[in-house]
Order: C-alpha cells, then sequence, then structure tokens
C-alpha cells in the first residue's frame, strides 16, 4: 500500500469527519451531485445479492460509497464492487469510497487490492485484481 499502513489511513479517516468525500491521500474532493450509499456491516455471500441490486439501482448516478461501517468484508461482495467501480468507469460516471473502516481496509489487503486506486474509484483497481 505503498508506504502507508492501513492504521494510518483509519486514523486520517476518523479524524476527517466532514460532508466532503475523502480520499486514500487524504485530499478532499467534492462529488457535487454524488449520492451516498452506505455498505452493511457484514458483506459476506448473504450480502451479496442486496449489494448488486442496491448499486444497481445507482446506476449512471455519481455515487459515494460509505464503507465506515464495514465489519467483514467477503469475496463474494469485493466482487460486486469491483464490478461496480468498473462497470461506472465505463459508464463515464465517478465513484469513490468514503471513511472506509479499517476492517474494510484489511479486507481489501487480504485479498491484494491495491486500497488507494480502489477507494478513488480507478479503474486500475479493477483490472488489477483481474490480471494479478
Amino acid at each position: 500500500m505503498r508506504g502507508r499502513s492501513v492504521a494510518d489511513h483509519a486514523e486520517r479517516c476518523a479524524a476527517t469527519k466532514c460532508n466532503r468525500a475523502t480520499n486514500w491521500v487524504g485530499e478532499t474532493t467534492m462529488l457535487t451531485n454524488a449520492k451516498t450509499y452506505t455498505l452493511s456491516e457484514v458483506l459476506d455471500l448473504k450480502a451479496a445479492l442486496p449489494l448488486a441490486e442496491g448499486l444497481l439501482a445507482q446506476r449512471g448516478m455519481e455515487l459515494m460509497i460509505d464503507a465506515s461501517q464495514v465489519e467483514r468484508l467477503g469475496a463474494q461482495s469485493l466482487q460486486i464492487l469491483l464490478s461496480a467501480v468498473s462497470t461506472w468507469h465505463a459508464d463515464g460516471v465517478s465513484i469513490e469510497f468514503i471513511e472506509p473502516s479499517a476492517p474494510f481496509l484489511q479486507g481489501l489487503e487480504l485479498f491484494g487490492i491495491d486500497a488507494e486506486n480502489f477507494l478513488s474509484g480507478s479503474h486500475a483497481a479493477c483490472e488489477e485484481a483481474v490480471l494479478g
């Protein structure tokens, strides 16, 4: 994760409570027309279908995904989140993750996902996950 620990990032996110999205490097961005979609605490197999349906209902809109409540990230839900980033990118619409919890960041790290790219909604994170 490019010299930053999961704990460092979680502390920065906890310290930056505002109405704007805070990306991985601590820069503030504004998605002016963005909707906020809050992820549930447990993103396991049972959460995958409701997650996919909830995200599809937001398709075509700028989206900020609030990951602050996530306590567990499973492979199926991560696959849906990667697909969402790829879909939003293909549609030319902004998507990014805000307030990621420490367990969410640890889950990304365990699956080998570059958190910096993923949290900013970068399509590179999806390509990296697929191509390894």
